[in-house]
């Protein structure tokens, strides 16, 4: 995460908020914009509302944020609501035929990271 200072980063995750608290360190969550809980829309990825929520609370139209995870269903239910997205895809398995294709397919955080950097410039 380090390599990625000048991103803004945000969690959105299927986990309660107290999950969100305790899982991850003061440190680490200093990084974060936003750390959101899908319990705020009573709804889990891929639904639209859990998507929507990230847009509306980072302010930005879904075709600028990136979307990363490393679930296939969760890819798919970003890539359809607007979102680009990244798969980290760690072990190198045949993935489903999923609608909404990633835009972009990593194998760890360090090649998303430079990525990213590549992609601002």
């Amino acid at each position: 995460l380090a390599d990625m200072a000048r991103t803004t980063l945000a969690i959105l995750s299927n986990g309660s908020p107290r999950m969100l608290e305790v899982g991850l360190p003061a440190d680490l969550r200093e990084r974060f914009r936003e750390v959101l809980s899908v319990d705020l829309v009573a709804a889990y990825k891929p639904s639209p509302a859990v998507y929507r929520l990230a847009a509306q609370r980072l302010e930005l139209p879904p075709a600028r944020i990136l979307f990363v995870s490393s679930n296939q269903w969760d890819t798919a239910g970003a890539a359809a609501f607007g979102f680009r997205v990244a798969l980290i895809d760690r072990t190198g398995a045949a993935r489903e035929e999923l609608p909404g294709q990633p835009h972009l397919v990593v194998y760890d955080l360090a090649e998303l990271a430079r990525a990213v950097d590549m992609a601002s410039m």
